[in-house]
């Protein structure tokens, strides 16, 4: 049965933890941006508060990146 599983020094568990957080973001970031959307859409009045989610997004994609380790930047 060991013959299946990978040892874990080719996991390179440093790399798979960090994509799935940015991932997830990026997900999450695109559902965000289509309610917003449907929102402003729906009600023209909400801007102020889709300006301020933007504001929010655009925190929270300049925080992605410091989720890597500054080694991989290369």
């Amino acid at each position: 049965s060991r013959r299946f599983s990978p040892p874990s020094s080719s996991l390179q568990p440093g790399k798979m933890s960090d994509v799935s957080p940015v991932v997830a973001a990026q997900q999450q970031q695109q559902q965000q941006q289509q309610q917003q959307q449907q929102q402003q859409q729906q009600q023209q009045q909400q801007q102020e508060a889709a300006a301020a989610a933007a504001a929010a997004a655009a925190a929270a994609v300049a925080a992605v990146p410091r989720l890597r380790p500054p080694h991989d930047n290369r």
